[in-house]
């Protein structure tokens, strides 16, 4: 999901840049972004793949995003991580415009939050766009509670909730004070300093259709 409003939307003159954290070895949203003249930096230490660049546009780092420099253990295997600056000084990128920071690190989003939101939250300054899935979890009031901080502390630093979406995946949901919930939530923010548009209600943006529309959102 993108919002194509004027002045969030990514450039299409070809300064456009992209951080993609949690591949999975699933590249759609990383082609696509390319295939918009966008330069596309992913990351994932679970892949088992080295360092490489992936066509023209995309270049791929075997490395996590979590609070701070060092490793983490997933399913007995040691991965390394690094802090959201510790990534973007790896890329030359610290004083770069982010047209779109893409999250997907089943749970490690806690950890980003926890460093960026408080510690170092200039660096969010030029991100146009945050998507990204939360893993609250199931059962877990204090993490839960934990997300819904972080998530004020986001608005409290200009970004705008402008799509969320449940993960209504089977194995996902559960049972919660008898009513079915999920354990994922898809959201997206604008950085509202970039926005160039009346402000509106956030879900009283329109969805695009066309990958050209101006304005609304591009599925």
């Amino acid at each position: 999901m993108i919002c194509m409003d004027a002045g969030v939307a990514p450039r299409q003159d070809g300064t456009c840049v992209v951080l993609s954290f949690g591949i999975k070895n699933e590249w759609s949203f990383d082609d696509a972004m390319a295939s918009r003249n966008c330069t596309v930096y992913s990351f994932d230490p679970t892949m088992n793949v080295s360092d490489h660049r992936r066509g023209e546009r995309i270049f791929f780092f075997s490395v996590g995003l979590d609070a701070a420099r060092g490793n983490i253990i997933v399913k007995k295997n040691k991965l390394p991580v690094e802090s959201y600056r510790d990534i973007l000084n790896r890329i030359a990128r610290v004083d770069s415009i982010i047209d779109y920071l893409k999250v997907d690190i089943e749970s490690s989003e806690l950890g980003f939050f926890s460093n960026v939101l408080y510690d170092d939250a200039a660096l969010l300054r030029n991100v146009k766009q945050i998507g990204m899935e939360i893993h609250p979890g199931k059962n877990d009031v204090s993490k839960r509670d934990k997300f819904w901080q972080h998530l004020n502390r986001l608005q409290e630093l200009g970004f705008r909730q402008v799509f969320s979406e449940q993960n209504n995946l089977m194995r996902n949901s559960y049972l919660y004070r008898e009513r079915r919930v999920t354990c994922c939530y898809e959201i997206l923010w604008v950085n509202e300093g970039f926005l160039k548009t009346e402000k509106k209600h956030p879900y009283d943006l329109h969805l695009g259709s066309a990958a050209g529309e101006e304005g609304g959102l591009l599925l």
